[in-house]
């Protein structure tokens, strides 16, 4: 087995790509920073990171609907945000399935879609300009209609 040692200066050279990485990743997908359990209304309202808040009925959320009030209240903020946990429940639900509950499939795929369609790379870079130097996307060919006798 060979084995590749990095050196430290590749290591350090790759930090500021590294943090951009990570800036963009946290910016592109909702983290929650608090979550908290109405009892009232039997839902867990969870504030985002860009200052929107939503509440999910617990009704929706099949690990935690039969639990107490006092374990329900229990929720917790994952360390990066990307998920809501119920320790005595054994429970953990990701926002974006949370964000999926309350806007309902369609809308939540339609807006993923949206997202990613923005999304720039250098290999969709190279794709893009290689199209256009062969004329941009090809055109739709229309099926031939069928001969009338």
């Amino acid at each position: 087995m060979t084995r590749h040692r990095v050196s430290d200066a590749a290591i350090v050279a790759q930090i500021p790509q590294a943090r951009a990485a990570a800036v963009a990743h946290a910016t592109s997908e909702p983290r929650a920073v608090a979550v908290t359990y109405n009892a009232k209304r039997d839902r867990v309202d969870v504030d985002l990171a860009n200052g929107c808040s939503f509440s999910v009925a617990t009704a929706l959320l099949p690990a935690v609907r039969h639990g107490t009030a006092a374990q329900k209240a229990e929720a917790q903020v994952s360390p990066l945000g990307g998920a809501i946990h119920w320790e005595a429940l054994d429970a953990d639900y990701y926002v974006t399935f949370l964000m999926s509950a309350v806007l309902g499939d369609r809308a939540w795929r339609r807006e993923l879609a949206r997202a990613a369609g923005r999304a720039t790379s250098p290999a969709k870079t190279r794709a893009s300009r290689a199209n256009g130097a062969k004329g941009g996307r090809p055109r739709k060919l229309r099926p031939a209609r069928a001969a009338r006798s």
